[in-house]
């Protein structure tokens, strides 16, 4: 596990004599700024933790894409970190990890929870994270796995114009979110869907449970985001990888002529369970690639 430093840090935002009189703890300058660190932060009067990864060789001098990272259900920003490949993709192109916690008592407030204002946090964890950091914020994009996904549509949604892009693991589009985000309006934003066929728990021809809480199957999730970017209905199809150990295929159904320029693309493993899958796809590599390729 690599080193991090970390600071508590309160919603105290002024010079630093303020700040001590006031009892927050002072952080260092962005300048001073270039190794792994954790941090806290007070939204809505709820302390929220986070990590973050600079990539090798940051100094500072330049800013760079940034990509928030959600964990699962009853998981953290640590699980998630330390389950994937993103840090070290994030090292080869330059790309600052992002990797908060869930409010304590669930995860983000699309998962069963109503008692925290996820958005207002994400909103301003971007800020928090580019006072420390020298952020590129045309290139700022989020992913997330499971819960984390289904948050991530929800942010797709709502704050577009903070976004380049997003993608969403081993996580459809529930109802409640859906009948939010469509029709189409606002702009576009580059959506990418990973996921295993096989997924239990997010089943990918949908679930059966009636309600807001149901899950959309990939194909209307698909669907859904094809008219809210404004793009062909009739994906191109192709498959993107095989598994060379357990011969499992990965398609991918891009669809074409969105507006903006933006992109979509479903990519199916066709196996595996209900996990971010390094096994049998490359997972993390294919979201920041495809993530890169876009700006706000």
């Amino acid at each position: 596990m690599p080193s991090v430093k970390r600071d508590s840090v309160g919603p105290c935002r002024a010079a630093a004599a303020l700040a001590l009189a006031l009892g927050c703890t002072t952080i260092a300058s962005v300048a001073e700024r270039t190794e792994d660190f954790e941090s806290v932060m007070i939204v809505d009067g709820v302390e929220r933790a986070f990590q973050v990864h600079l990539p090798d060789g940051y100094t500072g001098a330049t800013e760079h894409p940034m990509l928030i990272a959600l964990h699962g259900g009853g998981g953290s920003g640590a699980s998630l970190r330390f389950g994937t490949d993103l840090d070290v993709v994030a090292d080869s192109h330059g790309v600052i990890m992002v990797y908060p916690d869930g409010a304590p008592g669930w995860v983000w407030d699309d998962s069963f929870s109503d008692n925290v204002d996820d958005i207002e946090f994400i909103k301003q964890l971007i800020e928090r994270v580019d006072d420390f950091v020298a952020v590129d914020r045309d290139r700022v994009y989020m992913t997330g796995f499971s819960a984390g996904g289904m948050m991530s549509h929800k942010l797709a949604c709502t704050i577009t114009d903070r976004l380049g892009g997003v993608v969403m693991v081993g996580a459809t589009l529930p109802n409640r979110i859906a009948n939010t985000c469509y029709p189409p309006f606002g702009r576009r934003i580059a959506v990418a869907v990973i996921l295993n066929t096989l997924d239990g728990a997010v089943p990918f021809e949908g679930d059966s449970v009636p309600g807001e809480f149901s899950l959309l199957s990939a194909n209307e999730t698909m669907r859904r985001w094809a008219l809210r970017n404004d793009c062909d209905l009739t994906p191109d199809v192709s498959v993107v990888h095989v598994d060379p150990v357990t011969s499992i295929s990965t398609r991918r159904e891009a669809y074409p002529n969105c507006g903006s320029g933006v992109e979509l693309e479903l990519f199916a493993i066709e196996g595996g369970g209900h996990a971010w899958s390094e096994d049998f796809f490359p997972t993390s590599q294919t979201v920041i690639e495809f993530l890169l390729r876009h700006r706000r």
